[in-house]
């Protein structure tokens, strides 16, 4: 049902910021990858550092999953603009949705 549930939310998110230009069409959704990233306060397992998703990807869904360990840090950090002029951090608790559009930089942060 989580997978169903982020399916769903990612494709309103993307027919609202992609509307089809037919007003009758609609869109179905193809996966490519559902993976778990667990981070740890070890080395090289801190975050991801920056990166675009995959060349054929037409955008992403990051869900912030429940710890049974606290931690500080984590969240994204995502780059826009002409020569990446805007930087914006977000933090992402259990529960949270963070959507980024096909070739957007961005990174997780270090816990």
């Amino acid at each position: 049902p989580t997978l169903a549930a982020c399916d769903a939310v990612f494709l309103r998110w993307y027919d609202s910021v992609h509307p089809y230009l037919r007003a009758k069409a609609s869109r179905s959704l193809v996966r490519l990858q559902s993976f778990v990233t667990r981070y740890r306060p070890h080395a090289d397992e801190t975050h991801l550092p920056r990166h675009i998703d995959g060349a054929g990807v037409d955008g992403s869904l990051v869900l912030g999953l429940p710890s049974e360990c606290g931690f500080g840090g984590g969240g994204l950090t995502v780059w826009d603009g002409e020569g990446d002029a805007e930087l914006f951090e977000y933090p992402v608790g259990c529960g949270d949705v963070c959507l980024l559009d096909s070739k957007v930089w961005h990174q997780s942060n270090p816990v």
